[in-house]
């Protein structure tokens, strides 16, 4: 979609204002941390919102948060419990991660295959969260029943130190930026958002002291985080400095959009990152230094997958669909994809008669819902029809359809053709490039009877691509013994 394309456009003229801006520079990329770098994800959403939603985005890159009644309870809280977990509780592996809950233990499937060995090694771990501080906060805490370290704790915490703090050399610095790669209607809001940074560097700084105090009191062997690059930076900035391993593992796929990985290309400091970052396969480590990452070569380890072992890359022989018989399509539900295109082109698939659609839903929104921004409600169920368990249907499935899910990458092990829908978003592009997928315009006259000789010639490809994706996978218990966190029962929490 258009709001991609422009985002990594204007993120790339900001990194690049930021690198030749001497003042600027100096700040965000000249001391020890690179504030710029950490900072890419957050500096690729807001250029978005900035397409979509331009006053808005000005409006919020201009205005202070306020404490309101609603989010000083929840700052309390995260507080409380942050200090809870510091000072009671034990913790022989500390574990980064997300504030959901979808596996049981109140935890996130993604981490699933982590928190599995932690258990079955009786090592005791304490968490650190990101979370929004609202309803949800609240009712995942009380499901959990545990206390946390949650990292927008700190934020509230800078927030009531800070709240009257201004920076006038940082509004001096950004209000003079020439932007000069930027059109004049953008200049405000590049302005903004230079300054909102600048402010941003005293919290950043106030993050790494509080994480430092509560590290130290916990001690863990080391951290083990899912690889979330809006937000670990302090708290491994902090374990670096105290000398505990900070480890990231791969939780979804990447393309060039996926910023955080990425160098920012302005000079700032080579460190603060991750002590390693272990990925699914080789394939993806190849990926991430073909897309120019900031990691090192040799920072990048070969890790398994934090939700648990890859599938295995056995798998039932393949059947294309008859001749004169249905095509059995799997379309997973994809919450940014570009609605309106995939609604018509759905729409000429299964209007064809030829084409049977599965839609693969997501546990977290409403199937009804899902099934209209598809526009599958109320279809005729020989057309359409929704599937939680995409496992139960697998087997008849002749092709799985998508745009920029990495479910696509999961289904190669099943060895079912994989097909990238052509439209204005480009995130797979790499999928397709490298052999894995074929494109496919649905567009274009002949939908269906396209879609099923493109079955049947990807058919002879499917295990070679199979192979060149999982070739060499890690073993995720392999790698964490590796990491010497096994055969510690005796400290339970």
């Amino acid at each position: 979609m258009e709001e991609f394309t422009s985002a990594l456009r204007r993120l790339k003229a900001f990194n690049r204002m930021v690198a030749h801006h001497p003042e600027l520079s100096a700040r965000l990329v000249g001391g020890e941390h690179d504030f710029l770098q950490w900072r890419q994800a957050s500096l690729f959403s807001a250029f978005r919102e900035y397409h979509l939603r331009p006053v808005e985005a000005l409006r919020v890159a201009e205005t202070e948060a306020k404490i309101t009644p609603g989010l000083a309870a929840a700052g309390l809280v995260a507080c409380a419990l942050t200090a809870w977990a510091a000072a009671f509780r034990k913790a022989d592996v500390m574990v980064f991660s997300v504030d959901k809950i979808s596996s049981k233990g109140g935890r996130d499937f993604r981490l699933e295959g982590l928190y599995r060995f932690l258990e079955t090694e009786g090592l005791a771990y304490v968490e650190i969260f990101h979370a929004r501080l609202g309803r949800a906060f609240f009712r995942h805490a009380w499901a959990r029943k545990r206390s946390a370290v949650y990292h927008e704790a700190f934020d509230f915490a800078a927030m009531i130190r800070f709240r009257h703090r201004g920076d006038a050399e940082a509004r001096r610095i950004a209000s003079a930026l020439p932007c000069e790669e930027f059109d004049e209607a953008d200049r405000p809001f590049v302005r903004a958002l230079a300054e909102k940074m600048l402010r941003g560097i005293v919290v950043s700084r106030f993050r790494i002291r509080w994480y430092r105090r509560v590290i130290a009191r916990l001690r863990p062997k080391a951290i083990l985080s899912i690889d979330d690059t809006r937000h670990y930076h302090e708290a491994c900035a902090a374990a670096r400095s105290l000398g505990i391993p900070f480890h990231a593992f791969q939780h979804g796929h990447f393309t060039k959009y996926h910023v955080g990985w990425f160098s920012a290309e302005a000079g700032g400091s080579d460190g603060m990152r991750p002590d390693t970052l272990h990925v699914w396969s080789p394939y993806w480590k190849k990926e991430l230094l073909r897309l120019g990452t900031n990691f090192k070569e040799g920072e990048i380890r070969i890790g398994g997958d934090p939700k648990g072992d890859m599938k295995s890359s056995e798998a039932k022989p393949y059947i294309p669909p008859p001749v004169d018989g249905p095509i059995e399509l799997l379309v997973p539900f994809e919450t940014e994809a570009p609605r309106d295109e995939i609604v018509r082109d759905l729409k000429k698939l299964a209007d064809s008669g030829k084409v049977k659609i599965w839609l693969k839903t997501r546990p977290d929104w409403d199937v009804r819902v899902q099934m209209r921004l598809y526009g599958l409600e109320g279809a005729d169920p020989a057309r359409a029809e929704a599937v939680a368990d995409a496992a139960s249907v697998l087997d008849r499935i002749h092709a799985v359809l998508g745009v920029y899910t990495s479910y696509l990458y999961d289904v190669l092990a099943m060895r079912k053709p994989v097909f990238v829908l052509k439209t204005s978003m480009d995130g797979l592009d790499g999928m397709v490039l490298n052999g894995l997928a074929d494109g496919f315009d649905a567009s274009a006259p002949d939908a269906a009877k396209r879609l099923a000789d493109a079955c049947r010639e990807a058919a002879p490809k499917l295990a070679e691509r199979a192979a060149k994706y999982l070739e060499g996978s890690g073993d995720l218990m392999t790698t964490l013994e590796g990491l010497g966190l096994g055969g510690s029962k005796e400290r339970r929490r």
